[in-house]
This record gives C-alpha cells, structure tokens and sequence, in this order.
C-alpha cells in the first residue's frame, strides 16, 4: 500500500493515482475497501464520493466494455481492454 496521506490533502489526482496503482500491480479493479485503506481514509462513503467525482469528469468508468459489473475502470484501462475484444483473445 502507498504513503500515509492525511485526508486534507486528498486530491482526485491521488486517488487516481492509487488506482492506476492497484490496476499496474494487480491488473483488476480496486475495491473501495481497498483503496480507504490505501489512502488512510476513515470509511469507504469517503472514497465513493471520490470515485464519484473523478467519473464526473471522464477519468474513470462505471465498468469495462463487455462487462456488466460496476468496477472502478480508468480510461487507459478502458482503452487497452476495447483493444483485445474476449472473441480475439486466445485460451489454450
């Protein structure tokens, strides 16, 4: 997990920062428990309302193409997945 950060200088920025982060390292999603924990926050209402405001302006998505379930999805994510539709990708 990253740095401690006290809550008053959370940024949108920070957050989407520790979920490009978890994304890097785990190539899924991050959950709000996650990231409160990460982001030292007291409840998971705080990073909702984050996660809230950084899909108000475009920088996440409510979910993957070709997925129903609601995920914390940053747009490169978005982008790099629309890439590799799941009829190109291979299973052996």
């Amino acid at each position: 997990m990253s740095t401690k950060l006290k809550n008053e200088y959370l940024t949108a920025s920070t957050v989407l920062d520790a979920i490009d982060r978890h994304w890097k390292t785990y190539s899924t999603p991050p959950t709000l428990e996650w990231l409160r924990r990460d982001l030292n926050l007291q409840s998971t209402s705080n990073v909702s309302y984050w996660i809230e405001k950084l899909r108000d302006s475009g920088l996440i998505l409510d979910k993957a193409e070709n997925d129903s379930r609601a995920k914390i999805v940053p747009v490169w994510v978005h982008e790099a997945l629309r890439q590799f539709p799941p009829e190109k990708v291979r299973t052996t």
